[in-house]
């Protein structure tokens, strides 16, 4: 070997990555002396000071040099990693593909976990769901799979898909931890009505965690009206006691809301705010908040598209803050016949993401696509929704209702593969929605960030209706508004005036037993519980019981307080 190359494997080693690649690039600046360890060298220390280009640059330089087919596999993930660094998801996937391509099954197990990991992202879900049901026999991939399978279930508000993953990872159990298998359950837990007490049995046979166990258990008698039981479940021992921090964010969460319909308003709101500051940590470990908001904040104008085009069905965008109602009215509307309603289904993240692969700035580039590509973000658009719909085909319905909170942020995307779509915005009161946003054990994800922490809670609902003011300067649509509180007070009159705007012949007997469906399937939001329940009036006017800790941020609001007719005495 070298010398200068071994001086330069030796700082490696020793993560001097700076002296690693000034050796090294004096080696590689003669052509005559690179090699494919030479230049893989270069590649890793430029991988490890960041400086992903170049060290693609090295990597593909290093590729024809590889000795032999497994360490060309090695180079063709080297590149997979550096593409995934740089987002380049398209170049990612043929590179990992080709590295899995070059060595036997059983060498690349760990890889073809990365490929699934890769196709989930892309929600290439049927191509996911087919490698994760073969991956589940290898130990390292157990559990993993499992969480994917389950969550594309979940995310189809597939009950049956839940129960015959359920089923299978039963059938697993003996490969994993006890904590592994209560993490999967109290997924479940989360989404569904399921009645998996039988498999909790068994976990506790294996030596799950008493605690945790008792989480999971304390969350269904919760949901089902038993509080007093719930409470002494989760007060016969200490949150230390629980090993993983997950169900430690429920504990919390279930605590809270006991005390708060106890009228123990303190001890809610100290329990809330303990459930997130673990979640503020696990935010700060995923990257923080999504930065979209304030993208779309940089439009002063947008061009839409003069081509005309019509949709295969009318097109309606339910949108609102979070905790605004939006999984109530949803549910309703969902049960008239002509109707399809999809709930935070992810067509838009699709075109997000698929704008992301092909090489565009989202949403900066929005501006400037062509039509042609246009009609391609619509066909993804409509492909999206028929994998993640129960049905075969849109030709039974008159209209699509896309429900999504987080699309409030996005009505230039709506309006670009949309020109002739209307908007229903959901409203609530801008406290409560902000309080109930904080009593919530949400997923982690980008744009929840900030309802981890108090103020900025405030910061954001102001942040989103900024945005959404802003975007009427230069914007035109259709809206329809409605207020949750009308809607659970007024029920019947407020359906009815909402499809009388979607132009839908209202079927009565099916809105008013809405949470029949509500009752048997999966709801992938935590309004679930609250709308198995049907109509309930006990959320409004909650943020009167936290006046003391509001009253420091009430004016970062104040003026969506008074725009939306609200009144607050603070």
């Amino acid at each position: 070997m070298n010398e200068k190359i071994a001086k330069a494997q030796q700082a490696f080693q020793k993560k001097k990555f700076k002296q690693a690649l000034s050796i090294i690039e004096k080696v590689n600046k003669s052509k005559s002396k690179q090699s494919f360890l030479s230049l893989q060298l270069q590649a890793a220390s430029l991988v490890s000071l960041k400086m992903n280009v170049r060290a693609k640059e090295f990597f593909l330089k290093a590729l024809p040099l590889a000795p032999d087919g497994e360490k060309k596999a090695r180079t063709y993930f080297d590149l997979f990693a550096s593409s995934m660094l740089l987002k380049q998801y398209t170049q990612s996937r043929q590179y990992l593909e080709k590295a899995i391509s070059l060595v036997p099954p059983d060498k690349s197990v760990m890889w073809r976990l990365s490929l699934a990991n890769l196709y989930y992202q892309i929600r290439e879900y049927e191509l996911c769901e087919e490698l994760c049901a073969r991956l589940l026999v290898y130990k390292p991939c157990t559990l993993k799979c499992m969480h994917i399978l389950m969550d594309i279930a979940i995310a189809q508000t597939n009950t049956e898909k839940v129960n015959f993953y359920l089923r299978q990872f039963e059938g697993r159990m003996y490969e994993l931890s006890s904590q592994e298998i209560l993490g999967v359950y109290a997924r479940v837990e989360a989404f569904t009505t399921l009645d998996f007490s039988r498999s909790i049995d068994k976990a506790i046979a294996r030596g799950a965690d008493p605690c945790t166990v008792k989480v999971i258990q304390g969350s269904k008698l919760f949901k089902e009206g038993k509080d007093d039981k719930s409470f002494a479940l989760l007060t016969s021992f200490s949150p230390e006691q629980l090993k993983d921090e997950n169900p430690k964010k429920r504990y919390f969460e279930i605590l809270g809301k006991i005390y708060d319909r106890r009228k123990e308003y303190r001890k809610a709101f100290e329990n809330f705010t303990q459930m997130n500051a673990i979640a503020a940590k696990q935010y700060k470990l995923k990257g923080g908040k999504s930065e979209e908001l304030y993208e779309y904040g940089k439009f002063s104008s947008f061009k839409l598209s003069s081509e005309p085009y019509t949709p295969p069905v009318r097109m309606f965008f339910l949108v609102g803050f979070p905790r605004s109602g939006t999984t109530l009215l949803e549910n309703v509307l969902d049960s008239q016949e002509k109707i399809i309603a999809l709930p935070e289904r992810p067509m838009l993240d699709d075109i997000k993401m698929k704008m992301i692969f092909d090489g565009y700035n989202y949403p900066k580039d929005l501006h400037d696509i062509s039509d042609g590509y246009l009609n391609d973000l619509r066909s993804r658009y409509f492909s999206s929704v028929m994998k993640n719909c129960r049905y075969e085909s849109l030709n039974q319905f008159d209209v699509l209702i896309d429900k999504n909170p987080l699309n409030q942020i996005r009505l230039p995307l709506i309006k670009k593969l949309f020109p002739d779509a209307k908007i229903i915005l959901a409203l609530r009161h801008p406290l409560d929605c902000i309080l109930s946003c904080y009593m919530q054990h949400f997923d982690v994800n980008q744009h929840m960030a900030d309802f981890s922490d108090w103020k900025s809670s405030f910061e954001r609902y102001k942040d989103t209706f900024d945005l959404y003011d802003g975007f009427r300067e230069y914007l035109e649509w259709d809206e329809y508004q409605i207020r949750y509180e009308d809607l659970v007070n007024d029920f019947e009159s407020q359906v009815e005036s909402v499809l009388k705007f979607i132009g839908i012949d209202a079927e009565k007997d099916s809105y008013m037993n809405f949470n029949r469906r509500a009752q048997s399937g999966v709801i992938t939001t935590p309004s679930g519980s609250q709308v198995r329940q049907g109509i309930y009036k006990t959320a409004t006017q909650r943020w009167l019981n936290y006046k003391e800790y509001i009253a420091p941020h009430i004016d970062i609001v104040r003026p969506y307080i008074e725009k939306y007719g609200y009144t607050c005495d603070i």
